[in-house]
């Protein structure tokens, strides 16, 4: 099983496939021999049999489409494209159409998903909300400011959670970070107990309506 991690997507997206695009077209972007144009119709070509998986089959699909080799995917590619596309890929992948003309077939096996996060409940004592709020203070106030109102990172004082507003998610998402969007893994800095600290004083910070706060970001949270 994948570590449920907030870093996490399958492979593949449904709103743009780009981990389709980006993760297994690699392979042509070394040839010397395309330009600009033709790695763009190319590009384009991928995108279009993501889509086409997504409205045949779902998410689900194009996660397993994602996990497939690259000679795999062209052929997938070549299944779902239409007789100018299929041209252009004949051109410039004839070894993955001489596979493709064979009759080879791409079997789409569902993906890995991430594991559950055990349930976790937040601290309420003093003490603790106390603790985690000097851990806040001193680690993170530079991104989401000294109110919790957002500035580089999001608002905490919304109901709005980019990686889920569950106690046990937000504990997760300090644990192992969110490097993508420049948000460091707190488990190499902060021990266990601290991590849930800053995690339940974190949760106080809802509803108390800072000035200037940063515009919602992520899905709403209706959890306690």
């Amino acid at each position: 099983m994948q570590s449920n991690d907030p870093n996490y997507l399958p492979p593949a997206t449904v709103a743009k496939a780009e981990g389709f695009q980006w993760d297994y077209t690699a392979p042509y972007y070394g040839r010397e021999d395309l330009t600009p144009q033709k790695r763009a119709e190319l590009d384009q070509l991928v995108r279009d049999a993501a889509s086409k998986i997504v409205a045949a089959q779902g998410q689900t699909a194009v996660a397993a489409a994602a996990a497939l080799k690259f000679d795999q995917l062209i052929v997938l590619a070549m299944s779902k494209a239409d007789s100018v596309n299929l041209a252009i890929l004949q051109t410039d992948f004839p070894a993955q159409y001489d596979q493709f003309k064979s009759g080879a077939v791409v079997d789409l096996q569902p993906v890995a998903q991430p594991e559950a996060l055990p349930e976790m409940n937040p601290l309420t004592d003093v003490a603790s909300l106390a603790a985690g709020a000097e851990v806040f203070k001193v680690n993170c106030i530079p991104c989401h400011n000294a109110a919790g109102e957002g500035g580089i990172g999001p608002n905490l004082t919304d109901n709005y959670w980019i990686h889920g507003g569950k106690y046990s998610q937000i504990v997760n998402t300090i644990n192992i970070g969110v490097p993508a969007k420049g948000m460091i893994a707190w488990n190499r800095t902060l021990k266990p107990n601290q991590i849930q600290e800053v995690a339940s004083f974190i949760r106080t910070l809802k509803g108390t309506n800072p000035p200037n706060p940063k515009d919602p970001q992520g899905t709403l949270y209706e959890g306690d």
